[in-house]
């Protein structure tokens, strides 16, 4: 089905959106080494843990960088209802290059973003920790990494990653951890390399004046965002020296809400 444009519900307050034509910011594979494990700090274990294996994420997208707008073989965005009952408005082709337009709320005790436009349009669950239906967008997919990686750090994150996670040895990893992010907090993110159907995300949490990158290989499935539970490595983490070249965002400096 063909998708059309509608604007109307994009955030592109203060210049929150790239002006770049596709959404892609790397060519070719993208491979990302992810060492340690995201909870060992998140659980304030860090000192004299033992660090488990280095595993690889692989993204391999497969478009160039020209367009006008929207990717080869791809139309706008729809504003047609998505699988799963979702029905939320499609937003640009554009990655985002600023802090998104949010309000904050508690996901657990993460404060995490919530936009009008770009979803979650439905909360559910103990807590709000059930979040689904995000824009098909490239917003849409920094909105649901976000939410995601939220949830899976309450009590909920079983159910969370058996809604968010499409199946496979990623998600089992995932599901196999402790969750625990009392003493984190989200600092900011990146958009490494998107396509069609997928986009590579990576959340930079701060945990005890650390910086810490959690990745997210983002894929459009069943009508919404969800991280693709194919890709190993995800449940792993590595700890970065600064927010550069992350994009900062946190919920001391997000703009107005769009």
């Amino acid at each position: 089905m063909a998708r059309e444009d509608n604007n109307d519900n994009d955030d592109t307050a203060g210049g929150g959106i790239a002006s770049s034509p596709v959404w892609w910011a790397a060519g070719g594979v993208i491979v990302l080494v992810i060492a340690g494990l995201l909870w060992i700090l998140l659980s304030g274990g860090g000192s004299g843990s033992t660090a488990t294996p280095t595993r690889t994420v692989t993204a391999s997208p497969t478009v160039g960088t020209t367009g006008t707008g929207t990717l080869p073989g791809r139309s706008s965005p729809t504003s047609a209802p998505a699988a799963g009952g979702c029905n939320v408005p499609g937003g640009n082709t554009l990655v985002p290059t600023a802090a998104i337009p949010a309000t904050w709320k508690l996901v657990g005790s993460l404060a995490t973003p919530v936009s009008p436009s770009a979803g979650p349009k439905k909360i559910t669950g103990p807590g709000g920790t059930l979040r689904s239906c995000f824009q098909d967008s490239p917003t849409g997919a920094v909105i649901a990494a976000f939410n995601i990686a939220a949830a899976g750090s309450t009590s909920n994150a079983h159910a969370a990653l058996l809604l968010n996670y499409t199946p496979g040895p990623g998600r089992d990893a995932s599901d196999a951890l402790p969750a625990d992010a009392s003493n984190a907090v989200f600092s900011g993110f990146l958009t490494q390399a998107c396509t069609q159907s997928e986009c590579l995300v990576k959340i930079v949490v701060t945990v005890q004046d650390e910086y810490v990158e959690q990745t997210m290989p983002m894929i459009w499935s069943g009508g919404d965002w969800k991280v693709n539970g194919q890709v190993t490595g995800v449940a792993n983490a590595v700890q970065v020296p600064s927010l550069s070249p992350y994009i900062s965002m946190s919920a001391s400096n997000v703009g107005p809400t769009s």
